[in-house]
């Protein structure tokens, strides 16, 4: 074996242990904020700090791109490096708060199949189907992709009948532009295909399949928090404190809140219009939102919406209490 493919050898090995310490030192601190209270709550509403954090990862990770000379200074690549990583793992704080963890682990777990799938596919493609001579057409693809995945973007925030099927399709179109650059990037680190890595760039490569997988598990956030399909109803024993401090929260102006909780009341008052005589019926009752993630999608005001806009009552002069107003019509005479 001659020097040249025993350093390449090492800088791959060298960048694949890199990605699997990124991969458990982001595991484990979801993990973490996921299962203690304290952490969740402070968590779930902190999105400016959230926000800041993958500003801040995006920048350093541009200079850490373009600039060659910060990537061999030895220590500070290192360190840069890492934080980097740690402020995209902070960033998704504030989406983890509102999971759980058998969706954080399961999600993960079939994100991680596939990535090691494409890599493998990457690696072992025959030479004619040599993805670093053919970037041109690959860059084609995934820009016909990346129009199909905004189309459906907005199919999914616009017309609520296709939810959550334009959405999986924006998901799916955004995963295969991911894959497909990570089999792009297995390649260049392998290094027996028609361009290559620089052996001294493995904490480069390493960071960009690192974000690779990031677009692929942050869109899984979505169905984690709306749907848990990997989290039986009865799975409360890590989040029934988080749905208790919600209801305190509810019921915080009432005094204690096991005591006098506030029974739901309903006020029904006939009215005549002009299309005939119906029964307006005013319910007001405590909309809790979870403090963890919502089995069902959620409109997040806590009120009712009648083709897409919600149902208000402006000459209500009833006092104003802290609770959502749930408000519905129906015909006299109708269930």
């Amino acid at each position: 074996m001659d020097v040249g493919l025993r350093q390449r050898i090492k800088f791959s090995r060298r960048t694949y242990l890199f990605v699997v310490a990124y991969l458990l030192l982001a595991i484990v601190q979801w993990l973490v904020v996921c299962l203690i209270d304290y952490t969740r709550d402070t968590f779930r509403d902190s999105e400016i700090i959230c926000f800041i954090n993958f500003i801040l990862a995006i920048i350093l990770f541009l200079v850490f791109v373009l600039v060659e000379q910060v990537r061999h200074i030895k220590i500070v690549n290192y360190i840069l490096a890492f934080v980097i990583v740690e402020l995209h793992i902070i960033s998704l704080f504030v989406l983890v708060a509102r999971t759980w963890v058998p969706e954080i682990i399961g999600y993960f777990l079939i994100c991680l199949g596939f990535f090691i799938l494409f890599l493998t596919i990457g690696c072992n493609l025959p030479f004619s189907m040599d993805l670093t001579v053919h970037v041109a057409h690959l860059f084609i693809l995934t820009f016909i992709l990346l129009i199909v995945s905004v189309y459906f973007l907005i199919m999914h925030l616009h017309l609520t009948e296709l939810i959550p099927y334009a959405f999986l399709l924006f998901e799916m179109s955004l995963s295969v532009v991911a894959f497909l650059f990570v089999m792009l990037h297995a390649q260049t680190i392998k290094g027996d295909r028609y361009a290559q890595m620089s052996n001294r760039d493995t904490l480069l490569a390493s960071l960009i399949l690192f974000h690779e997988f990031l677009i692929v598990y942050t869109l899984t956030f979505y169905w984690q928090i709306n749907y848990a399909y990997f989290t039986p109803e009865e799975y409360s024993l890590l989040t029934e404190s988080s749905k208790q401090e919600s209801i305190r929260l509810n019921y915080a102006d009432y005094g204690d809140e096991t005591d006098n909780e506030p029974a739901p009341a309903e006020i029904s008052e006939a009215n005549v219009d002009a299309n005939g005589p119906s029964e307006r019926t005013i319910v007001f009752a405590p909309v809790i939102e979870a403090r963890v993630g919502d089995a069902e999608a959620w409109n997040g005001t806590g009120t009712h919406r009648e083709n897409g806009n919600a149902i208000t009552d402006s000459t209500d002069k009833s006092p104003k209490i802290p609770l959502n107003v749930v408000v519905r019509q129906r015909d006299a005479g109708t269930d």
